[in-house]
């Protein structure tokens, strides 16, 4: 399978779609890849630094009278040793907000802590100082090095195996010696057993620290790392953009996307008084066709539904895409659907509602999905009211609806919804597409929201 397809894909994609629901305000996404990325691949994003890895792997009982001797040893000689000073709480906000640490010293005026990126800002700092980590600085003032060190943990690697990381940032290789070496010592205490150490640090310095553990420790790189990288995208591009050239995805029509956010009982009586006065009007109102089990599979296979009504011939619910065909139907079935029509026999709109389910947005948020397909906005919109007003039963508390229509539809159903109902849309999408490929490539058919990636600059990280 593609890197990046897999089930832990998905999941980092529903913990975005998460963060873009729940915490709008944030607008750029970091985070961390290691090894090669293709040209074509890596300017999809913007790089912010980039660093080098150096894995060890050694005995705990072997490496603590190397270690003492090395430290000794280089007290000795005078090799520009200093002893590595311990930032206490207080300290690490003036180091690490200092301008000059940000611009000079951090990578890419990033922090990376066992892989994750953090921007210097206080906020992230108390996120950091939460963790228990080792902080060490070879000076308060004007530091040319600071380091982290994380507790070890448990690996499953073999018996009583722990891991152990070192983030280094900063380009004066003497600094960087003696804080990995003040990192080691302090980290390991009175562990017993062994240890996976992973450092990261600029890769300016990764052949003079690989020379250095082996010639006075002892200890030899455990495998071959190509580097980390701290990539950078937009959060407002939704999910990532795929290739739709010869040999990737197979692009179907897109749908677009009308978040809308409210309180149930302020909702209700709009709703009401909006289907009410359509009714009275006489503005092309019909009352969606509730459809029956027996129903769905007559409808939904009908060849003239299915080339002229579903989008791209294929049914979409809730971002999950499937061909019509009787197996999928009965999967379907199985989820509790409401599934309305404006008639049985060649409807011109479907449409399927979920169940709502609860989200972490505030006490009492529930989510509705409602997926309408075909491009009579008449009869979109009745549906949709009708899909609201069964959606929401007796629920209390707030809702986040999804809606996904036709992108013909969109402006119609926003301007609708503003001008019947008060509502407004909660963020902006930038569409959905239906995705394909063949099982051959290791890729499945998905829904894909969003836009691309924007390029950008380099740095590094481990």
């Amino acid at each position: 399978m593609e890197r990046g397809k897999g089930i832990a894909g998905l999941i980092q994609q529903d913990c975005f779609d998460l963060i873009r629901v729940q915490f709008p305000e944030v607008k750029v996404l970091r985070y961390t890849r290691s090894g090669y990325l293709a040209p074509e691949a890596l300017a999809k994003f913007r790089l912010i630094c980039k660093q080098e890895i150096l894995p060890l792997c050694f005995e705990l009982e072997e490496i603590r009278p190397k270690l003492d001797s090395a430290i000794s040893q280089l007290k000795t000689c005078g090799a520009e040793w200093e002893d590595p000073i311990l930032l206490q709480a207080s300290d690490v906000q003036r180091v690490f907000l200092n301008p000059n640490v940000v611009g000079g010293v951090l990578p890419g005026k990033t922090i990376v802590q066992d892989c994750a990126a953090y921007r210097p800002l206080q906020s992230n700092l108390e996120i950091l100082l939460k963790k228990n980590l080792i902080w060490l600085a070879d000076g308060k003032e004007e530091p040319r090095v600071l380091s982290l060190g994380a507790n070890p943990y448990r690996i499953p690697m073999g018996a009583d195996y722990k891991r152990f990381s070192v983030n280094i940032f900063g380009k004066h290789f003497p600094g960087a010696r003696n804080q990995f070496l003040a990192q080691l010592q302090r980290g390991i205490g009175t562990l017993q057993g062994s240890l996976y150490c992973v450092m990261s640090l600029e890769p300016c310095l990764w052949q003079q620290m690989h020379s250095f553990c082996q010639s006075s420790l002892g200890l030899h790189q455990e495998r071959d790392f190509e580097g980390q990288m701290v990539l950078e995208k937009d959060m407002s591009t939704g999910r990532r953009a795929q290739s739709h050239k010869g040999g990737g995805f197979k692009p179907h029509p897109d749908d677009e996307i009308l978040p809308l956010r409210f309180e149930l009982e302020e909702i209700r009586p709009k709703l009401d008084s909006a289907i009410s006065q359509l009714k009275t009007c006489g503005e092309e109102w019909e009352d969606p066709i509730l459809l029956q089990a027996s129903d769905v599979q007559r409808v939904f296979l009908n060849p003239n539904v299915v080339g002229g009504v579903l989008p791209g011939k294929t049914i979409v619910q809730d971002c999950a895409p499937y061909r019509p065909l009787q197996s999928n139907l009965e999967i379907l079935l199985k989820k509790n659907l409401i599934w309305l029509a404006d008639g049985k026999e060649e409807p011109r709109v479907l449409s399927l509602g979920a169940t709502p389910y609860r989200i972490p947005m505030g006490a009492e948020f529930n989510r509705l999905n409602i997926d309408i397909f075909g491009k009579h906005f008449p009869c979109a919109r009745n549906q949709f009211l009708a899909q609201l007003q069964r959606g929401i039963g007796t629920l209390q508390g707030s809702l986040y609806c999804v809606m996904s229509l036709e992108p013909c539809l969109w402006q119609q159903m926003y301007l609708f919804c503003q001008s019947s109902l008060g509502l407004h849309q909660e963020r902006d999408f930038e569409g959905q597409m239906v995705l394909e490929n063949d099982m051959s490539t290791g890729r499945r058919a998905q829904s894909h929201k969003g836009g691309g990636f924007k390029p950008h600059p380099d740095d590094v990280s481990a």
